[in-house]
This record gives structure tokens, sequence and C-alpha cells, in this order.
């Protein structure tokens, strides 16, 4: 957030500063320069504005590339909202999962680390087993063998649910 806000500021700075080193160049043309000078807060304020929609886009790609080589990413969440025009056209990513296929198996089931970002939240990492044949899941302790097939900490989930497909995908191949 440190760094988001800093950038935002340099782009103010700079687009502020665009508009005086253009009113210098012009100074010859005292009525040219006086309305650039004006047009000063304006120029920082939309540089700003770019700064931050910019950031928006970015996050999601950088936070991929942050994750171990073998997460393919799950679920993406793009929010729309009324006080960001531009997400009426192009959402960005404000949420997303990953999981990592790197698995450790005990067919048939397959032990996997779970990954959710979101934005302006730090990142969680938790390791969930998957029972690929029953289409279940429970969570895991570090460490730990898979809790026993009938034990209260499995629940069901639907045959098409996306993180059973991929962990599951991988054991197959």
């Amino acid at each position: 957030m440190l760094w988001t806000w800093l950038a935002v500021v340099i782009a103010g700075i700079g687009g502020a500063g665009m508009c005086y080193a253009l009113a210098a160049l012009l100074a010859s043309n005292s009525n040219m320069s006086s309305s650039l000078k004006r047009f000063a807060p304006f120029s920082a304020g939309a540089c700003m504005l770019m700064a931050v929609i910019v950031g928006e886009y970015q996050w999601a790609s950088h936070q991929i590339s942050q994750l171990p080589q073998t997460a393919k990413v799950v679920t993406e969440v793009r929010p729309v909202s009324g006080f960001k025009p531009w997400t009426w056209f192009a959402p960005p990513v404000q949420r997303l999962s990953a999981l990592d296929i790197a698995l450790t198996e005990y067919a048939p089931i397959v032990l996997a680390d779970v990954y959710l970002l979101a934005k302006w939240q730090a990142p969680l990492k938790t390791q969930q087993w998957f029972h690929c044949t029953k289409h279940q899941r429970a969570n895991s302790a570090p460490q730990a063998a898979p809790p026993p097939e009938g034990a209260g900490a499995w629940s069901s989930l639907d045959r098409d649910d996306a993180y059973l497909q991929l962990a599951c995908q991988s054991m197959r191949n």
C-alpha cells in the first residue's frame, strides 16, 4: 500500500512538472504559458488517477507471478463499482484463489496448497485434502496425514468443483 501511495504521489508531481516544463518552453508566449500553469493541477490529478487505474489492473498479474511455478489460478473475482467507472467496461481482478498442483498423493486422496489473495489484504495459504473418488474436501494441519474416510472432517463437493477438478486432474496425469 505504501508503494502504491508513493507511485501516485510521484505520478502527480510528474504530471504537474510536465505542465510547468511546457510553460517554461513556451515562456515567449505569455498567454499560453500562464494557461499551462493553470492546467497543472488538472494534469497532476489525471496522472494520479491513471497511476491508480494502472495499479488496479496490474495487481493480479503481480500476485500470480509471486506464486510457485506449479500453482494454477482457480477463481478470479472482478467486481464492478459505481465509484470506478472504468470497471464498467473491464473490471480488474480484486480477489483470486490458486491451487498449487505440486501435490502429495495418497491415492485417491491428494494434498494441495490453496492460496487466497485479496487486494489490500495479506495473502493466505492453507492446505486442503481432496478425495478424488468421493468428491470431498478436508482442511489439513501442516505435515498431517489425511483424515480417516468417513470422519466428520470431510465435506462434500460438486463433481464439477474447480478445486477438486484441478487437484484430481494432476493425479490422473
